[in-house]
């Protein structure tokens, strides 16, 4: 996204960004961050999946990053990617990679997934996206070749000119271009339809010694706008296995236009404009881009950007160090009665100039119908970037029923120079925000802002901690935020803070702060010092970071901070020492790396500062959570619930569960006395389940009142009492609740009721 922006001081953008107001962007402060040499995450359970893929005649070769010690893989084929796990897989018990298939059809687009379960198990869960390929005899190009001799059709004859094999492949609508490694600067090069580029081979041009990692199959910049251009529908080509690199000097890595493409194992780098950048200006129908395992990066203004009705997949990429945005989804376009979708899985946006992901929501033009979004983001890092790390902003307000199913998962934002994730919620939709780690943010941990539709948002399982701002905050607006399970830990503002609505929190442990709740309800909540042994392993100390040269830090207070302590800055996982304290000003043993004062120091009583969230053996949060009478609480924090875990990743095995989805009339618009509450679960609710003790209704001294409880399908009804409903009253669903198919709920929740 282009913009304009006036230029203030991080201490304003902070005092602007902490004081409420709807969404939008200021102006970022620091340029792009080199970025880490590591992945975006280590191959394990949770980040397995296809990471390149080459057809041949007959053949196919498949990299893989696999799951680690306890799991085992399989590999699923088919004719179809929705019905490829339906299948019988192809190979078993995967342990290495890459995989080679031989025995194909040619001229049949075969596609594979990959699927894994833990072992001793017999359930396989797909993992990664599943990937086309088109088997047929390869056109040959090597930048060595004999340009006299060339036809493509062997090594010997390869075509020296890459743009001569892609025209071939296109008049046969579509084949396999294989490069030899080499260099590449006579583009732009465009991609017809069915159209699989692939590089990474050395001379013998074998499946089996293809190399994707080294990146030495390069397009490179030449007097061109773009390098790869692919225009005017062409469908279901794949790039696969290329180093783009323009130089600084061309505009675009990538550019397509009204087609479907699916990128894989590329590293596009240093163009002038964006890395990759995708359009439509043909409404219907809606255009695929899948982006899996590439490196988009050190690019002038967005890593990648799209723009229309595009179902974007992102999986195990790396989107960092760009000049504007990591990703830009500007206008995901959900058509007049149908759906759009953004996933992203395993992704890592990292040290970009704006926001790592910002994704803007958007009807259709002249909708009749309304329409649909689907966004997930799960497993994937937004960290270090210059605005949000995250920000999901709906700007389809003004177009009635169109509505957002909005979940990001197991996903970490750190170090962010505003909020870690935001939710500008402006429009109808559901929102699950579940086992986030958000930390050492500018701003708020996580923000959710609002203007014109009344809803809720529940958070849970999540780890809120060395924000500047407070761990969670709902803005200005009328979205009701609702957190259990989370563990709040060293904001320096606060915990949760509402501005509009009531909040409220359940289940919850607070540790090190000023505050647990601001405008917001609480039942069951463990508020405790920072140097108390809840978890087994946490900060036991905070401190605002002003300034800092070298190894020397100024904090706004030494307390908590001792010689000897172990000390992390920014929640990067670098283990420092204090070796001297001076006034206000902390000595470590070397200079913390990329840290950008005002920041975040959390201090350890271990030399192991990885935290360890469970709790402690003789921790007062244990068996600390609301209950119905005669049942075991559960633990507080985010291990507690049945959908706890580690904040900051999700395995693809973990359970299903029943999630709210929406409440009728929501919470912030009230109830009359006489109106009935309507909650809307994610799936059918079992009625043997739905006990007055599971779903109370409380008034503020504890007493139950009685409300009738109806379930139909999805939706659980409470009917007020005779008397009507009378203020100030809360609604508690606990564990117990569970849904048709044995799913429990996936954490209870504490709802406030307005009553008009």
């Amino acid at each position: 996204m282009m913009r304009s922006l006036p230029t203030l001081s991080l201490f304003v953008l902070i005092a602007t960004a902490c004081s409420g107001g709807g969404g939008g962007s200021s102006t970022p402060t620091t340029g792009p961050i080199r970025p880490p040499t590591t992945p975006p995450v280590a191959p394990s359970a949770q980040q397995s999946g296809i990471r390149a893929a080459a057809a041949g005649s007959g053949e196919v070769r498949l990299d893989i990053a696999l799951p680690g010690t306890g799991f085992e893989a399989a590999l699923f084929q088919g004719t179809s990617p929705t019905s490829i796990y339906g299948t019988t897989p192809v190979v078993t018990g995967i342990l290495t990679s890459p995989v080679l298939l031989t025995g194909l059809t040619d001229g049949i687009d075969t596609f594979f997934g990959l699927a894994i379960r833990a072992t001793g198990t017999t359930a396989w869960t797909p993992v990664g996206t599943v990937v086309r390929t088109r088997p047929a005899a390869p056109i040959y190009v090597d930048a060595t070749a004999n340009p006299n001799t060339a036809n493509g059709t062997s090594p010997a004859t390869a075509f020296p000119n890459l743009q001569d094999a892609l025209l071939v492949a296109g008049s046969l609508n579509g084949g396999n271009v294989w490069v030899r490694d080499g260099e590449y600067a006579n583009g732009p090069y465009s991609l017809g339809a069915n159209v699989h580029l692939a590089g990474g081979f050395d001379g013998t041009f074998a499946l089996a010694t293809r190399d994707v990692a080294a990146g030495a199959t390069q397009l490179v910049g030449s007097a061109t706008l773009q390098i790869v251009e692919v225009i005017g529908g062409g469908s279901d080509g794949t790039i696969d296995g290329l180093l783009i690199d323009g130089r600084n000097t061309v505009t675009e890595g990538i550019d397509i236009t009204d087609s479907d493409v699916e990128l894989r194992a590329l590293i596009v780098r240093r163009c002038t404009d964006r890395g990759v950048r995708a359009k439509v200006t043909v409404p219907t129908p809606n255009r695929h881009l899948q982006v899996v395992a590439c490196t988009i990066t050190e690019n002038g203004s967005d890593g990648l950007s799209s723009a229309g009705p595009i179902d974007l997949r992102f999986d195990l990429s790396q989107f960092d160090a760009n000049g504007q945005e990591g990703a830009d989804i500007d206008n995901l376009e959900a058509p007049s009665g149908g759906e759009v979708s953004l996933v992203a899985t395993g992704c890592r946006f990292f040290g970009n100039v704006f926001e790592g992901l910002d994704a803007d929501l958007a009807a259709a033009p002249l909708a009749t119908t309304p329409g649909t979004f689907h966004v997930l983001l799960e497993n994937c890092a937004f960290e270090q970037n210059g605005l949000d790390g995250l920000l999901l902003d709906q700007e389809h307000e003004f177009a009635p029923g169109f509505a957002a199913t909005i979940a990001v998962r197991g996903c970490i934002a750190r170090a962010n120079r505003l909020a870690g994730v935001h939710i500008d919620a402006d429009a109808e939709g559901t929102y699950r925000l579940e086992r986030l780690r958000c930390t050492a943010n500018a701003t708020d941990g996580v923000l959710v802002t609002s203007e014109t539709n009344a809803g809720e948002v529940v958070l849970t399982a999540s780890w809120l901690a060395g924000n500047l701002g407070y761990g969670a905050r709902a803005g200005t607006g009328n979205k009701t935020l609702l957190a259990s399970h989370c563990g709040f830990a060293g904001n320096q503002l606060g915990g949760l803070r509402s501005e509009n609505v009531t909040a409220s929190a359940v289940d919850c442990i607070a540790l090190g702060q000023a505050s647990l709740l601001t405008s917001a309800i609480g039942a069951a909540n463990v508020v405790a010092a920072a140097t108390e042994d809840v978890f087994v392993r946490a900060p036991r100390a905070f401190a605002l970071a002003s300034a800092h040269s070298q190894g020397s830090v100024t904090v706004a207070s030494v307390t908590g901070f001792a010689l000897g302590n172990n000390v992390v800055a920014a929640d990067d996982g670098r283990r420092l020492v204090v070796n001297q304290i001076t006034g206000s000003t902390l000595v470590l043993d070397r200079a913390p790396q990329a840290f950008t004062a005002p920041g975040s120091l959390a201090a350890y009583a271990t030399s192991n500062v990885t935290d360890d969230l469970r709790l402690a053996t003789a921790s007062p949060a244990i068996a600390a959570g609301i209950t119905p009478p005669g049942t075991t609480a559960p633990d507080c924090g985010p291990f507690g619930p049945s959908a706890g875990g580690a904040p900051g990743h999700i395995e693809p095995t973990a359970i299903t569960t029943l999630q709210l989805l929406s409440i009728e009339p929501p919470l912030a618009t009230g109830l009359t006395p006489t109106t009935a509450l309507v909650l809307t679960f994610d799936r059918d609710i079992d009625p043997a389940s739905a006990l007055p003790d599971r779903i109370q209704v409380l008034r503020n001294n504890g007493i139950t009142i009685a409300a009738g409880i109806q379930v139909s399908g999805r939706t659980l009804t409470l009917a007020p009492p005779a008397t009507g409903w009378t203020a100030p009253l809360r609604l508690q669903l606990h564990a117990g609740l569970a849904a048709q198919d044995g799913s429990p709920l996936g954490a209870p929740l504490l709802l406030p009721l307005r009553i008009l």
